[in-house]
């Protein structure tokens, strides 16, 4: 292991501009998890309107699954 630090994105936030990225209502946090069986993407919904469920459209699905890889991709890049 090296003694010097690196970073690795493990959540985002889709959001409109002006809106908050950590509670604002519409913001969907993009984040990876792993339990053992490899690395899987999570969508949530910010807002407490969500009622279990989450609103996304197209744009932000697709948005979503950028992110999703780019971070699954790092996430992998960081095993040994």
């Amino acid at each position: 292991m090296s003694d010097k630090p690196i970073t690795t994105p493990i959540k985002y936030a889709i959001h409109g501009a002006g809106v908050n990225p950590i509670f604002g209502d519409g913001v969907i946090h993009v984040e990876v998890d792993d339990i053992g069986g490899g690395p899987f993407i999570v969508l949530t919904a910010a807002d407490d309107r969500s009622d279990g469920g989450i609103a996304i459209n197209l744009d932000e699905l697709e948005l979503a699954a950028k992110l999703g890889r780019q971070m699954v991709k790092a996430a992998e890049g960081t095993e040994k």
